[in-house]
């Protein structure tokens, strides 16, 4: 995992951005990676297991968009709270 974060930090591209580069020092910048690395694989995970839900289940709509919306927003609490944890801003600068 280090080799790949210093290969992609050389220069900005569609995977890090250059404000990530600059928000984060050299040792921070591996372990935020892989911590927001594992929301987005259990948010992926998360969303292919609700669509197998909805389409051999039928569940009742209103509670299955809560969920999305809880379970997203989760997600996305968590990653804006790795962000204040490693670079001390709440949101990025794009």
């Amino acid at each position: 995992m280090k080799g790949i974060v210093e290969l992609y930090v050389r220069k900005p591209n569609l995977l890090i951005s250059e404000a990530m580069i600059l928000s984060f020092s050299k040792e921070n910048l591996p372990k935020y990676l892989k911590k927001v690395g594992k929301i987005h694989i259990f948010l992926g995970v998360f969303i292919a297991v609700m669509g197998q839900i909805e389409y051999r289940y039928n569940p009742e709509l209103w509670t299955f968009i809560l969920v999305y919306v809880v379970i997203g927003l989760a997600c996305i609490a968590r990653i804006i709270y790795l962000n204040k944890e490693y670079s001390g801003d709440y949101l990025l600068r794009i």
